[in-house]
């Protein structure tokens, strides 16, 4: 797994707006870096995060169907 934290939701990182991240913030399917090390976390970058949200539920309920 690359290192950074995982998120499921732009609501997970919410409470860091302003900040600086500590580390990556990264996609939680693909592993990709949503918010770079050092980069500061805006509104914006929050909103942009919303799709997040939806990419997570596909995945669940894909998840789900294949149980």
């Amino acid at each position: 797994l690359p290192r950074g934290r995982f998120i499921e939701s732009a609501s997970d990182v919410e409470d860091l707006i302003g900040r600086r991240a500590e580390y990556p913030i990264l996609h939680p399917a693909d592993g990709r870096t949503l918010i770079e090390t050092g980069k500061i976390i805006t509104r914006g970058r929050i909103t942009q995060l919303s799709s997040v949200d939806v990419d997570v539920k596909e995945l669940k309920a894909l998840s789900m169907t294949m149980v």
